[in-house]
């Protein structure tokens, strides 16, 4: 199966993710999604190339980040990422 992912171009090390409860607020998605750029033991990977590419290149606002979406680190610069590709 192949994956998607964004890693840094210079050190081809994959962005990870957090993900932070919401805590039932109202007009936001219930847990949101934060790229994170170093130190995360959890990569990022999603199945369609063409929302890796979205995902890159727009910050999706706290409240709708989710984990198909999810918000840019802070000091995100897109031209320093690109999309990979895996196959698991």
């Amino acid at each position: 199966m192949i994956f998607y992912g964004i890693r840094n171009i210079k050190t081809k090390e994959p962005l990870g993710f957090s993900s932070q409860s919401n805590d039932n607020a109202e007009n936001c998605v219930s847990i949101t999604c934060t790229l994170e750029e170093k130190y995360s033991s959890n990569v990022w990977l999603i199945t369609r190339k063409q929302n890796a590419i979205n995902t890159l290149n727009t910050n999706t606002e706290w409240y709708n980040a989710d984990y198909e979406s999810p918000q840019h680190p802070s000091k995100f610069d897109p031209k320093e990422y690109e999309v990979f590709e895996v196959n698991i």
